[in-house]
């Protein structure tokens, strides 16, 4: 009876080992799967139109902290605005990609000060 016992409970463990393991498998494919979609570039026609949208004043720098974590903490008045180093990460990255042959900048919301585009 103990020999019937020690089989079922091996056989058993042998079953969990491989959905534990088939699991694992299934969670690095994904992974793979989801890091190789995410690294392609989007498929853009030549010519396309870069539009940068200025959100607020454009400022050299802004808060430490982003807004949503700044309302965690009760601080729901916060103005966002566009950092200068944004734009221009924005503008050079734009520069050297040959797709792209134009730029925009449109201005949304502030109170017209700062710099203007």
């Amino acid at each position: 009876m103990f020999s019937r016992i020690a089989a079922a409970y091996a056989l058993l463990d042998g079953v969990r080992r491989l959905l534990v393991n088939l699991l694992f498998l299934l969670t690095l494919v994904t992974l793979a799967v989801v890091f190789w979609v995410a690294s392609e570039a989007p498929n853009l026609p030549k010519g396309t139109l870069l539009r940068i949208d200025l959100v607020g004043e454009v400022k050299e720098s802004g808060p430490a902290e982003p807004s949503f974590m700044l309302s965690m903490f009760g601080q729901d008045s916060f103005e966002e605005n566009t950092r200068l180093a944004d734009v221009v990460d924005a503008l050079d990255r734009a520069a050297h990609d040959d797709r792209g042959r134009r730029a925009s900048c449109r201005r949304s919301g502030g109170s017209g000060h700062g710099l203007h585009s």
